[in-house]
């Protein structure tokens, strides 16, 4: 194969790579074609959904590239410039990933989730910890997901009860006595097996708070937990 020939088929590769990402941003931003240029909607792209910063910089770094291939060649009798087969590669990465994105399914909504309810002990919370090592727990009441037990939650519970009464009995006390000194905040979301791993990633650096989301098949309060996921798990 010649050289030129080599270079038009770099050159087709990679065009059509960029399109596809184009075309995968604005599907998931709302974009349609003509609604800004592609570096627009690659940082709209990039507010909403959590995109690797070396990829996201790669990306703008590729559409100055693209805007000479196809703009500035035209006007030249030769090509300006080729991109290798590495770039070239890197940007079907991009591109298949974009068009596949991974959804909480895949690894997330195992079915088993450990859950607990109100009425259940401290002692048998502890046993539970032991035995699992999580630090997180959905709480069930009446069939729907009523909170999120944390450690945060269990270490206020025992400073109060200490400081009150200076034992503290674990028989006594139940899993309901103790979400009760959960911070007052959001520190569980439920979400849709269906919903993508990016989004649920950004969701978390948007909310620092935010200690787990609880996967469900629709995302609903009355389904049973599928699976969890912390920032640990991202």
């Amino acid at each position: 194969m010649s050289n030129r020939t080599e270079e038009a088929d770099a050159l087709n590769c990679f065009l059509t790579a960029f399109n596809r990402i184009d075309a995968s941003i604005r599907s998931r931003t709302g974009l349609e074609i003509g609604k800004g240029d592609f570096c627009f909607v690659l940082h709209a792209f990039n507010r909403s959904v959590s995109f690797s910063h070396s990829d996201f910089r790669f990306l703008l770094s590729i559409a100055e590239l693209r805007n000479v291939i196809v703009h500035e060649t035209k006007d030249s009798s030769y090509d300006l410039a080729i991109p290798t087969k590495k770039v070239v590669e890197h940007l079907e990465r991009i591109a298949r990933e974009l068009e596949a994105p991974e959804k909480l399914e895949a690894r997330f909504a195992t079915g088993s989730v450990t859950c607990l309810l109100p009425t259940q002990t401290l002692s048998e919370l502890m046993k539970m910890i032991r035995k699992h090592e999580f630090s997180q727990f959905p709480v069930i009441e009446n069939d729907r997901i009523a909170g999120l037990l944390t450690e945060n939650g269990i270490s206020r519970w025992l400073a109060a009860s200490v400081c009150e009464e200076s034992m503290v009995e674990f028989n006594d006390a139940t899993v309901a006595d103790v979400i009760g000194h959960e911070e007052p905040r959001e520190n569980m979301l439920l979400r849709s097996r269906f919903s993508y791993l990016d989004d649920v990633r950004k969701t978390f650096s948007n909310n620092v708070r935010l200690e787990a989301v609880v996967v469900t098949q629709s995302g609903q309060e009355n389904e049973a937990p599928l699976g969890i996921v912390t920032r640990y798990d991202l």
